[in-house]
C-alpha cells in the first residue's frame, strides 16, 4: 500500500532526528556517526529487499547485556547517568530496527526516540537543539498520523472478502491526495498546538529545574578556572581552547555605549601559593578571619572616604547576562560601586580585594547590572555597603606581610633579586609594607617577563621537567615559556619575595564585540590571569606580564566571525527571551502589555477630545449660513445614498433576469427558482459553448438531447469534437448528478471554451 512506502522514510528520518538531538546535547559526534550509519544500513537493506529480522533470542540477549552494563556503570558513578541512559536508548533503537516484524516494533521505536529527546532536553537549552526539537515534534505528529492510517488500511484489507480486488481508480485517487491531506492535517494540528503552547508558555512559566535535574545533566555547569578559589596549573590551558560562551556584557561609559576596545573583567583574587596534599601546586585565597556581609538585593558600595576620591575614568555601567557556569564569583570592571541583580540572590562582598560572590554556585543563568569607575580603590579607602558592618576578611584589610606567612623557593628568590629582573632600585626599598619604589620594581619585573619569556599553551615537550618540581620555579629557571597563569603567578611570587604586596587576579579579558547584538561576547577561551601590586602613590595597580597575547582590534574581524556573531546573537536572544523566561518576566510582560493598552486608550481619548475641541472652536460668521450649508450637505449625502441603493437594486434585478433567461436557454425552466439560479451559475460554460457553435451556424434541434447533439457533430475537427463532447459530459454531471463546479474548475472550463473557439477556425475557413 502507498501509506507503507510513505511511513518508512518518515520513521527513519524521525529516528535520525532523535539521535541528532541527543548527540548535540551530549556533544558526541562519534556516537552520532555510528548510530546514523546503523540506521542508514537498515534502510538500505529494507529498500534492497535483503533485510532479514534479527532473531528474538539474539535481540533479547543483547538488550539484557547492555542493560546490565549500564546499571553497573551507574552504580559505580562512572559517567553521567543521562549520558549512559541515552546511549542505551540509541542501542535499543538500533536493535528494534533490525528486528522489526510487526506494528509493535514501530510503536517501541516511537517511544524510544521520544525518551531520547527528553534525555537531551534535560541537559541542554541551546538554540540548535531547540530547532531540531521543534522539527522533531512536527515530524513525530506526521509519523503518528501515518502510522494510524497504516493500521486502519491493514484492518480494511483484512476485512475484504475478496482480497486483491481493489478499485484501481480509487487507489490512484488516494495515492494522489493522501500526501497533501496528511500534510494539511499535520499543519492544522501543529498550528493549534503551537498556539496553545505559546499561551501556556507566556501565562504559566516554569520555574528553575536545576534542583530536580541538576544531577542528571549530561554536561553539568563547570566551575571555571577564572572563578575558582583554588587555581591549579594547566586548568587555564584547558579552558583557553574552549569557545563556549560564558556571558554577554553591554557597557556604557558616561552614558555612551562602548563598542570598541577590550574589557578586563575581574572575577576573584588569589594570594597564597603552596603544595597540596597530593603533590599538586596551586594558588588559594587567604582564608577570611571574620564574618563576611551578605546582601540579599541591590547594594551600593560607597562611603564618605570613597566619595572623596574623584574617579578619573568616569562611570562605567555594565549589563551582564551570565551563563550557568557553576561558580560563585561574579565579574565586573574594577572599582565596583553598585550591583543590581535582576533576581533575588544573596551576595558576599569582600572589601579587601573588591570582589563579589554568590553564596551558592551559579547553576542557573543570572542577569545583573554593575556600575564601576574602572579604577581600584586607593590605599586606606575601604568601600563598604551603607548600613552594613563588615568584619575584615584578611588580617589587614589592605596590607599583607608575605615574608612571614609564605615560603618561596630558592629559584624564585634568585630570580627576583637579579638586577636584570627587578632593577638596582631593590636596594632602596625600605622595610615598610609599601615603599615608594614598589611601582618601579613591579614595572621592571613586568618588562622582563614581556621581553625574555614566550607565551605558549603547549608544554608537552617540557612535561618531564615539571615532574616532582615547583612549576613556577621551573618556569623562571628553565623553560621560560608558558601560558598566562605561569606569567602572572611567577610575577606575583617575585614581588612577594621582595616584600611587595601583590596578588594574582583571575577573570576574563575580551575584545570580541558582537555588532549584531550590540554586546561584548565573553567565552571560556577569554579566561586570563594578571597581577595587582599595591603602590604608595596610586594604590592597587594592574600589571600584565604575559607576552605575546595581544588582542586583535575589533575592526579586523573577518566575514566568518561576523557570520558567527549572527548565530551567537540568535543563541543569546533564545537564552535571554525563551530559556530565561520565568514568573517575574511574565509579570513584566503583562505589565508592558497593560501599559501599552493604557497608552493606546489614552491616545484615542485624547484624539477624540482634540476633535471635539476643534468642532467647538469652529465658528461661522453667520449661524444661519452654517445651518444652511449643513442641511444642504446632509441632503446631498442622503441623495447619493439613495442613488446607490437604487442602482444596487436595479443591478440585482437585471442580474436575476439574465440568469433566469440563461436557465431557460439551458432547459432549467421547470426547476424551482433557487435551483435555476444555482445551476445557471454552474452551467454558464455550456451556454458559452452553444454560443460558439451558433456563431458557426450549428444549432441544436429541440428534439435532440445535449448528448445526442454532441454525438452528431462528428464532422467537426477532432479537437473541436473532443472539446464539445467533454464539456457536454461535465454538463450532465452537474445538471443530473451531484457534482459542483469549483472556482478553479470554472476557470479551466472557460479555458476549454476558448480552445473550442480556436479549434473551430479551420472548419469556418
Amino acid at each position: 500500500m502507498y501509506d507503507i512506502r510513505q511511513f518508512k522514510p518518515t520513521l527513519y528520518l524521525l529516528v535520525i532526528l532523535g539521535i541528532t538531538g541527543f548527540a548535540i546535547a551530549a556533544e558526541e559526534p562519534g556516537l552520532w556517526v555510528l548510530a546514523v550509519a546503523g540506521v542508514l544500513l537498515n534502510a538500505w537493506l529494507v529498500r534492497a529487499g535483503r533485510f532479514s529480522p534479527m532473531p528474538r533470542w539474539l535481540s533479547n540477549s543483547i538488550t539484557l547485556v547492555a542493560f546490565l552494563f549500564v546499571l553497573m556503570q551507574v552504580m559505580r558513578y562512572a559517567g553521567t547517568p543521562i549520558l549512559l541512559i541515552g546511549q542505551f536508548l540509541i542501542l535499543l533503537q538500533l536493535i528494534k530496527l533490525f528486528e522489526q516484524r510487526a506494528n509493535r516494533d514501530y510503536v517501541q521505536l516511537f517511544v524510544l526516540s521520544f525518551l531520547l529527546m527528553v534525555a537531551a532536553a534535560i541537559s541542554t537549552a541551546s538554540l540548535a537543539f531547540g530547532t531540531i526539537f521543534l522539527a522533531y515534534v512536527f515530524l513525530d505528529l506526521y509519523a503518528a498520523l501515518l502510522f494510524q492510517l497504516k493500521i486502519e488500511s491493514e484492518k480494511a484489507n483484512a476485512a475484504q472478502t475478496l482480497p486483491g480486488r481493489v478499485n484501481q481508480a480509487t487507489l490512484r485517487q488516494d495515492q494522489r491526495y493522501l500526501s497533501r491531506s496528511m500534510r494539511r492535517l499535520t499543519g492544522l494540528v501543529a498550528i493549534v498546538s503551537i498556539v496553545c503552547a505559546v499561551i501556556v508558555f507566556l501565562l504559566f512559566p516554569r520555574g528553575s529545574g536545576a534542583g530536580m535535574f541538576g544531577q542528571l545533566q549530561i554536561h553539568p555547569p563547570e566551575d571555571l578556572t577564572g572563578f575558582n578559589d583554588d587555581v591549579q596549573f594547566n586548568q587555564v590551558a584547558k579552558i583557553t581552547q574552549n569557545v563556549d560562551p560564558v556571558a554577554t556584557v553591554q557597557v556604557w561609559h558616561d552614558g555612551k555605549k562602548v563598542e570598541t576596545g577590550s574589557l578586563r573583567l575581574r572575577g576573584g583574587t588569589v594570594d597564597r601559593y603552596s603544595q597540596g596534599r597530593h603533590g599538586e601546586w596551586q594558588w588559594t585565597r587567604t582564608a577570611p578571619t571574620g564574618r563576611e556581609s551578605q546582601v540579599a538585593s541591590e547594594a551600593t558600595f560607597n562611603d564618605t572616604a570613597a566619595e572623596k576620591v574623584e574617579p578619573a575614568g568616569g562611570t562605567w555601567r555594565q549589563s551582564v547576562a551570565l551563563e550557568p557556569i557553576g561558580a560563585k564569583a561574579l565579574f565586573s570592571l574594577a572599582g565596583l560601586r553598585s550591583f543590581s541583580p535582576h533576581h533575588d540572590t544573596k551576595i558576599v562582598y569582600t572589601r579587601a580585594d573588591e570582589t563579589l560572590q554568590r553564596t551558592e554556585n551559579l547553576n542557573t543563568g543570572l542577569r545583573y547590572e554593575a556600575v564601576s569607575n574602572n579604577e581600584l580603590a586607593p590605599p586606606g579607602v575601604a568601600v563598604t555597603p551603607p548600613g552594613v558592618t563588615i568584619t575584615p576578611t584578611y588580617k589587614n584589610p589592605i596590607l599583607y606581610n608575605w615574608p612571614q606567612s609564605q615560603q618561596f623557593s630558592p629559584e624564585i628568590r634568585k630570580f627576583a633579586i637579579d638586577p636584570a629582573v627587578s632593577g638596582e632600585i631593590v636596594a632602596q626599598r625600605t622595610q615598610m609594607p609599601v615603599s615608594k619604589v614598589d611601582e618601579d620594581i613591579a614595572r621592571n619585573i613586568e618588562r622582563y617577563f614581556k621581553t625574555n619569556f614566550s607565551y605558549t599553551l603547549d608544554l608537552t615537550d617540557a612535561a618531564d621537567r615539571f615532574v616532582g618540581k615547583d612549576p613556577l620555579a621551573v618556569f623562571v629557571s628553565d623553560t621560560k615559556a608558558g601560558h598566562c597563569e605561569y606569567f602572572a603567578g611567577a610575577m606575583t611570587l617575585a614581588c612577594q619575595s621582595l616584600g611587595l604586596q601583590a596578588r594574582m587576579v583571575v577573570g576574563f579579558v575580551t575584545d570580541e564585540y558582537n555588532s549584531v547584538g550590540g554586546y561584548f561576547q565573553v567565552r571560556q577561551c577569554h579566561a586570563h590571569t594578571w597581577v595587582e601590586v599595591l603602590t604608595l602613590d596610586h594604590g592597587w595597580m594592574t600589571f600584565e606580564p604575559t607576552s605575546g597575547r595581544e588582542l586583535t582590534p575589533n575592526e579586523t574581524r573577518n566575514m566568518f566571525q561576523r557570520v558567527k556573531h549572527v548565530f551567537d546573537w540568535l543563541e543569546y536572544k533564545w537564552a535571554s527571551s525563551v530559556v530565561a523566561y520565568d514568573g517575574s518576566r511574565r509579570d513584566n510582560l503583562i505589565q508592558q502589555v497593560d501599559n501599552r493598552l493604557m497608552r493606546s486608550a489614552y491616545r484615542g481619548s485624547e484624539s477624540f477630545f482634540r476633535l471635539k475641541r476643534w468642532w467647538r472652536n469652529f465658528h461661522l460668521a453667520d449661524q444661519a449660513e452654517f445651518w444652511s450649508i449643513s442641511s444642504k450637505l446632509l441632503a446631498g449625502i442622503i441623495t447619493v445614498m439613495a442613488m446607490v441603493i437604487v442602482a444596487a437594486v436595479a443591478w440585482y434585478l437585471l442580474e436575476q433576469r439574465r440568469i433566469r433567461r440563461l436557465a431557460a436557454k439551458i432547459g432549467l425552466g421547470s426547476l424551482p427558482v433557487p435551483e435555476q439560479i444555482r445551476l445557471a451559475k454552474q452551467l454558464g460554460f455550456f451556454e458559452e459553448m452553444m454560443e460558439v457553435l451558433r456563431e458557426h451556424r450549428i444549432v441544436r434541434s429541440r428534439h435532440l438531447t445535449p448528448r445526442e447533439f454532441s454525438r452528431s457533430l462528428t464532422y467537426l475537427p477532432v479537437e473541436a469534437f473532443k472539446l464539445v463532447d467533454g464539456l457536454t459530459r461535465v454538463f450532465y454531471r452537474v445538471r443530473y448528478g451531484s457534482a459542483r463546479v469549483q472556482p478553479a474548475q470554472q476557470r479551466r472550463l472557460a479555458g476549454a471554451v476558448r480552445k473550442l473557439v480556436d479549434a473551430m477556425k479551420p472548419a469556418a475557413e
